[in-house]
């Protein structure tokens, strides 16, 4: 495995030095290799979900797709225009990553190295997918407890805690060469999330609205395909919450629906903002 990493590393090497690829060509040329191949690891990563083969490629037809009012980071617009092209090498690592996470976690299957690896790469790729990974993992193991039929004291003792507790502890383990120096520079970090006054957030009536209208996903596009697909899977969400198993066990399918809105609804509180979470809970003192 190292002699062909090195070996490719040094035909990279000549063909730069030859003169015959120069630097900033190779740069393109994976960038659109990362782009060409960014649908089929939103496909495997949502498979790795359980999804049906239908789902994911739907989903994985629609990452190209997406154009919000504000340029977030994750549309490909946003990459052309801006170059943040470390975040979107984490938006192409972090379905895989999540996949495996989920599965691993959830159903004890998949290899923990393949997962401990992805996760590493999706926090190195881009540090707000390695927070957002940490939710995810968070959101699955509250589902996970939720959805499973024993009682709460057998649940704290789930191995499915352990399995992503061995994950994450590995995972930081190895990632402490770049941790502790990221953390002891913390002050001088910008635009984390909540990090600051500065990222205030968005009102709810005015996600909500932008959520309707089509700005969120659909912006200046006639037909919003992918607003109505989201907003059709948030009602097959909601209708999942009734349990058709006469033992009251969740589905693998209704398992996935209720961690993909749990995932949404935690989402949206993030994208509030510290601020707006701060003025309603003053005025839930006030009152």
């Amino acid at each position: 495995m190292g002699t062909d990493v090195d070996l490719t590393t040094e035909v990279l090497a000549c063909v730069v030095q030859s003169g015959f690829l120069s630097p900033l060509l190779l740069f393109r040329w994976m960038f659109v290799i990362l782009l060409s191949a960014m649908p089929w690891s939103w496909f495997f990563g949502l498979r790795k979900l359980r999804m049906t083969r239908l789902e994911a490629t739907i989903a994985a037809l629609c990452v190209h797709s997406i154009h919000s009012w504000r340029k977030f980071g994750l549309e490909l617009d946003a990459f052309q225009e801006y170059g943040i092209f470390t975040q979107a090498y984490g938006m192409a690592i972090f379905p895989l990553a999540a996949g495996f996470l989920y599965q691993h976690v959830v159903y004890n299957s998949g290899s923990r190295n393949a997962t401990i690896l992805l996760v590493i790469l999706n926090f190195t790729a881009h540090a707000f997918f390695g927070i957002y990974l940490g939710i995810v993992t968070a959101v699955t193991l509250v589902v996970d407890l939720f959805t499973n039929p024993l009682p709460f004291a057998r649940k704290l003792s789930s191995p499915s805690i352990w399995r992503a507790v061995n994950v994450h502890f590995i995972s930081v383990a190895l990632l402490s060469w770049w941790i502790l120096p990221l953390l002891k520079n913390f002050n001088y970090i910008g635009g984390l999330p909540w990090k600051n006054d500065s990222e205030n957030g968005y009102k709810f009536e005015f996600v909500l609205r932008n959520l309707l209208s089509g700005e969120m996903f659909d912006h200046g596009r006639k037909f919003p395909f992918i607003t109505l697909g989201c907003l059709a899977g948030i009602s097959c969400i909601c209708l999942t919450y009734r349990k058709n198993d006469e033992n009251y066990h969740f589905t693998e399918k209704q398992m996935l629906f209720i961690w993909l809105g749990s995932l949404f609804a935690v989402t949206g509180f993030l994208f509030l903002g510290r601020n707006n979470f701060r003025s309603a809970v003053r005025l839930d003192t006030v009152s």
